[in-house]
Protein backbone atom coordinates (compact mmCIF):
# COMPACT_ATOMS: atom_id res chain seq x y z
CA UNK A 1 0.00 0.00 0.00
CA UNK A 2 1.64 3.57 -0.54
CA UNK A 3 1.45 6.30 1.57
CA UNK A 4 -1.28 8.29 -0.11
CA UNK A 5 -3.78 5.14 -0.29
CA UNK A 6 -5.71 6.46 2.77
CA UNK A 7 -6.04 9.87 0.90
CA UNK A 8 -8.07 8.51 -1.76
CA UNK A 9 -11.83 7.83 -1.62
CA UNK A 10 -14.34 6.31 -4.17
CA UNK A 11 -16.64 9.37 -5.61
CA UNK A 12 -19.73 9.29 -8.05
CA UNK A 13 -18.59 10.60 -11.72
CA UNK A 14 -20.52 11.32 -14.85
CA UNK A 15 -19.69 7.83 -15.53
CA UNK A 16 -20.40 5.76 -12.30
CA UNK A 17 -17.51 5.71 -9.84
CA UNK A 18 -13.93 6.87 -9.50
CA UNK A 19 -10.96 7.28 -7.79
CA UNK A 20 -10.52 10.84 -6.00
CA UNK A 21 -7.35 11.99 -4.39
CA UNK A 22 -8.52 13.72 -0.99
CA UNK A 23 -5.16 16.06 -0.41
CA UNK A 24 -2.49 17.01 -2.90
CA UNK A 25 -0.37 14.62 -4.30
CA UNK A 26 3.35 15.42 -5.46
CA UNK A 27 4.54 14.33 -8.66
CA UNK A 28 6.45 11.37 -9.42
CA UNK A 29 5.29 9.43 -6.49
CA UNK A 30 3.34 6.00 -6.16
CA UNK A 31 -0.46 6.56 -5.47
CA UNK A 32 -1.35 2.91 -4.87
CA UNK A 33 -0.93 -0.51 -6.42
CA UNK A 34 -3.23 -2.54 -8.71
CA UNK A 35 -4.07 -5.61 -6.71
CA UNK A 36 -6.04 -9.02 -7.96
CA UNK A 37 -5.86 -12.35 -9.43
CA UNK A 38 -3.20 -12.94 -12.00
CA UNK A 39 -5.12 -14.54 -14.92
CA UNK A 40 -3.24 -15.86 -18.23
CA UNK A 41 -4.87 -13.93 -21.46
CA UNK A 42 -6.37 -17.18 -22.63
CA UNK A 43 -8.83 -17.25 -19.96
CA UNK A 44 -9.92 -13.67 -19.81
CA UNK A 45 -13.49 -13.20 -20.61
CA UNK A 46 -14.30 -9.55 -20.58
CA UNK A 47 -11.12 -7.23 -21.51
CA UNK A 48 -12.88 -4.57 -19.44
CA UNK A 49 -12.43 -6.32 -16.28
CA UNK A 50 -8.89 -6.85 -16.24
CA UNK A 51 -5.19 -4.74 -16.32
CA UNK A 52 -2.70 -6.10 -18.98
CA UNK A 53 0.52 -6.71 -17.04
CA UNK A 54 2.73 -8.85 -19.50
CA UNK A 55 2.39 -9.92 -23.07
CA UNK A 56 0.05 -12.59 -21.72
CA UNK A 57 -1.03 -11.96 -18.32
CA UNK A 58 -3.51 -9.57 -16.73
CA UNK A 59 -4.73 -8.72 -13.20
CA UNK A 60 -8.22 -9.67 -12.02
CA UNK A 61 -10.47 -7.38 -10.24
CA UNK A 62 -9.61 -6.48 -6.11
CA UNK A 63 -12.27 -5.45 -4.72
CA UNK A 64 -10.62 -2.07 -3.88
CA UNK A 65 -9.77 1.40 -4.82
CA UNK A 66 -7.78 0.15 -7.91
CA UNK A 67 -11.10 -1.58 -9.79
CA UNK A 68 -12.41 2.29 -10.08
CA UNK A 69 -9.65 3.93 -11.10
CA UNK A 70 -10.82 5.60 -14.44
CA UNK A 71 -9.14 6.05 -18.14
CA UNK A 72 -9.04 9.55 -19.40
CA UNK A 73 -6.75 10.87 -22.36
CA UNK A 74 -5.13 12.76 -20.85
CA UNK A 75 -4.57 11.49 -17.33
CA UNK A 76 -3.08 12.98 -14.22
CA UNK A 77 -1.22 9.10 -13.55
CA UNK A 78 0.60 6.73 -15.79
CA UNK A 79 1.30 2.77 -15.03
CA UNK A 80 4.89 1.64 -13.60
CA UNK A 81 4.77 -2.15 -14.39
CA UNK A 82 7.21 -4.20 -12.89
CA UNK A 83 6.98 -8.16 -12.95
CA UNK A 84 3.80 -9.11 -11.56
CA UNK A 85 3.40 -5.32 -10.34
CA UNK A 86 1.43 -2.46 -11.34
CA UNK A 87 2.02 0.67 -9.68
CA UNK A 88 0.21 3.77 -10.33
CA UNK A 89 2.30 6.62 -10.49
CA UNK A 90 1.70 10.84 -10.47
CA UNK A 91 2.42 12.74 -13.72
CA UNK A 92 2.99 15.61 -11.98
CA UNK A 93 1.28 17.36 -8.85
CA UNK A 94 -2.41 16.39 -8.76
CA UNK A 95 -4.54 19.01 -6.93
CA UNK A 96 -6.81 17.94 -3.63
CA UNK A 97 -10.37 16.73 -4.43
CA UNK A 98 -8.85 15.63 -8.33
CA UNK A 99 -10.19 12.46 -10.13
CA UNK A 100 -7.08 10.01 -10.40
CA UNK A 101 -6.86 8.80 -14.11
CA UNK A 102 -4.88 7.14 -16.18
CA UNK A 103 -4.60 6.09 -20.13
CA UNK A 104 -6.04 2.59 -20.32
CA UNK A 105 -4.35 2.41 -24.13
CA UNK A 106 -0.87 2.32 -21.87
CA UNK A 107 -0.78 -1.33 -20.64
CA UNK A 108 -2.68 -2.90 -23.59
CA UNK A 109 -1.34 -4.72 -26.62
CA UNK A 110 -4.64 -6.02 -27.56
CA UNK A 111 -6.00 -5.30 -31.39
CA UNK A 112 -9.25 -3.20 -31.88
CA UNK A 113 -10.89 -6.59 -32.66
CA UNK A 114 -10.45 -7.50 -29.12
CA UNK A 115 -10.84 -4.71 -27.07
CA UNK A 116 -11.97 -1.19 -28.08
CA UNK A 117 -14.17 1.23 -26.07
CA UNK A 118 -16.15 4.27 -26.63
CA UNK A 119 -14.34 7.37 -24.52
CA UNK A 120 -16.30 9.82 -22.27
CA UNK A 121 -13.14 11.12 -20.47
CA UNK A 122 -14.00 14.31 -22.03
CA UNK A 123 -11.02 15.58 -22.17
CA UNK A 124 -9.91 18.46 -24.54
CA UNK A 125 -7.99 15.77 -26.63
CA UNK A 126 -10.16 12.41 -26.36
CA UNK A 127 -9.70 10.30 -28.90
CA UNK A 128 -13.31 8.94 -28.48
CA UNK A 129 -11.79 5.25 -28.83
CA UNK A 130 -9.37 3.39 -26.79
CA UNK A 131 -7.78 0.54 -27.53
CA UNK A 132 -3.89 -1.00 -27.89
CA UNK A 133 -0.97 0.83 -27.53
CA UNK A 134 -0.47 0.71 -30.85
CA UNK A 135 -3.40 2.53 -31.68
CA UNK A 136 -2.03 5.95 -29.79
CA UNK A 137 -0.31 8.76 -32.02
CA UNK A 138 3.77 8.57 -32.04
CA UNK A 139 3.14 11.77 -29.84
CA UNK A 140 1.08 10.29 -27.33
CA UNK A 141 3.70 7.45 -27.49
CA UNK A 142 6.62 9.65 -27.25
CA UNK A 143 4.92 11.25 -24.44
CA UNK A 144 4.34 8.27 -22.00
CA UNK A 145 7.32 7.16 -22.74
CA UNK A 146 9.18 9.57 -21.71
CA UNK A 147 7.38 9.99 -18.98
CA UNK A 148 8.32 6.09 -18.36
CA UNK A 149 4.95 4.90 -17.90
CA UNK A 150 4.72 2.16 -20.60
CA UNK A 151 5.85 -1.32 -20.05
CA UNK A 152 8.30 -3.08 -21.49
CA UNK A 153 6.44 -5.21 -23.86
CA UNK A 154 4.64 -2.19 -25.49
CA UNK A 155 8.03 -0.31 -26.30
CA UNK A 156 8.41 -0.41 -30.05
CA UNK A 157 4.37 -1.28 -31.08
Amino acid sequence: MSIFHQNLEIRDTKRGKGVYSKVALPAGQIILEFKGEIIEKKNVKDYMEYLQITESTYLGLSGELDDYVNHSCSPNCGLKITGNRALLISLWDIKADAEITFDYSTSSNDAKDDWELSCLCGAFNCRKKISGYQHLSPEAKSFYENKKVVPTYLIGK
